[in-house]
């Protein structure tokens, strides 16, 4: 098959979480620690869906290419020009094959536990639909110089929402048929995951956010 070709997407049981990220002409030294940090995670059921949204960026493509020979759980999707953030996750979310999707940021570092934690918590609360986790803030040599707290209480959450996004992003697990259900992010950079989280909570999906620290975050 094709490095480059994306397969319908159906689920597998297999799969538990299908990771998804976009890259764009990005710092390979910071993807690298990025992917990684994906493929060292102590939960092992997962796929993980890159999509290539610079497709003349041939030292791109032959990075990532490396990377899928060595982990078949990599799947690469190259678009055939540059789409925008939203659009190629989207894609990748429409072709993954996993109950949960992650997002992941291509220059942001996933802490091991991360997927493990997460999917603990969505299988024990049923009725959580969306979760995250707080990050540490890294510069751009990798130090960390802060972080990012979000709310943790339900009732704090729900009001938090109304003025600003209460999860991180790169931090979300969602349950894959929310996104379908809600016909996947809007076409807007920025904002594109604050608007959907506010669709998800105005269609009553409920929104988690766990007290640790899942992620690396670079600024």
């Amino acid at each position: 098959m094709n490095s480059f070709n994306g397969e319908d997407s159906q689920k597998n049981p297999s799969i538990k979480i299908s990771v998804v990220m976009s890259t764009h002409s990005i710092n390979l030294d910071w993807l690298k620690l990025s992917i990684e940090s994906i493929l060292k995670q102590s939960f092992r059921e997962f796929e993980f869906v890159i999509v290539i949204d610079s497709p003349s960026d041939l030292n791109l493509k032959n990075f990532l290419s490396e990377y899928k020979r060595q982990d078949e759980r990599i799947k690469l999707i190259l678009n055939q020009k540059t789409y925008g953030f939203p659009k190629s996750i989207n894609k990748a979310i429409q072709k993954s094959k996993g109950t949960y999707i992650a997002r992941m940021d291509s220059d942001d570092i996933s802490e091991v536990d991360r997927l493990f934690l997460q999917y603990e918590f969505m299988e024990k609360n049923k009725t959580i639909s969306i979760c995250g986790t707080n990050a540490r803030i890294i510069n751009s040599e990798g130090n960390i110089v802060g972080n990012f707290i979000r709310p943790t209480n339900q009732a704090a959450i729900e009001q938090y929402i109304y003025h600003q996004n209460p999860l991180i992003h790169p931090t979300y697990l969602v349950r894959t048929e929310v996104y379908r259900k809600l016909n996947y992010y809007k076409d807007i950079t920025p904002g594109q995951d604050y608007e959907f989280l506010a669709r998800a909570f105005l269609a009553n999906y409920k929104i988690a956010n766990l007290n640790f620290f899942g992620l690396k975050y670079r600024t």
